[in-house]
């Protein structure tokens, strides 16, 4: 795999699709760090939120926009480090980083990093093609285990439905 330096680091393309889960595992720890949303708690953030203006932001909020904007950015690295690899790189990084953002959430889990976490599914879509018939099946078919049709969420419908064409 060719290798691309990250602070003095060679780091490959799988290294970099294996990290999404670090920056996934830090963001639920944030998220956790929070505490739940006690009733008194929940009531005073949205009083402040009604009375100052939607221009509020909670830490909540931060915390997920910096989840996405790691992730984004982790992502632009991913597709630096496919370039010029062999096909069988591509897929074996692509695949790792799919398993990782389609890594189903479990029902009892955070509201919060439920909902993020599965709206981040959209991010593979540009990796599917990348994929070996055989990995996109599994990974239909574990979206499909999940989730019932009517748990899933749109952009889970969307990654159905491609990979679903992809295998024709």
């Amino acid at each position: 795999m060719s290798e691309i330096t990250v602070s003095g680091n060679e780091i490959t393309a799988l290294d970099l699709a294996l990290g999404i889960r670090k920056i996934y595992e830090g963001f639920e720890e944030s998220i956790h760090a929070l505490g739940g949303k006690k009733k008194g708690r929940k009531m005073v953030g949205s009083l402040a939120h009604w009375v100052a203006g939607s221009h509020v932001r909670t830490e909540r909020d931060v915390i997920c926009d910096k989840f996405l904007e790691d992730v984004q950015s982790h992502l632009e690295m991913f597709d630096y480090s496919l370039e010029g690899l062999d096909e069988n790189s591509v897929q074996e990084a692509c695949g790792a980083l799919i398993d990782i953002c389609t890594e189903p959430v479990p029902a009892d889990s955070n509201g919060t990093i439920s909902l993020m976490k599965r709206a981040m599914i959209s991010q593979v879509r540009k990796y599917l093609p990348m994929l070996s018939q055989e990995k996109l099946r599994q990974t239909g078919e574990r979206l499909e285990k999940a989730y019932t049709k009517w748990q899933r969420l749109p952009v889970e419908k969307e990654v159905l439905q491609e990979i679903a064409g992809l295998l024709g």
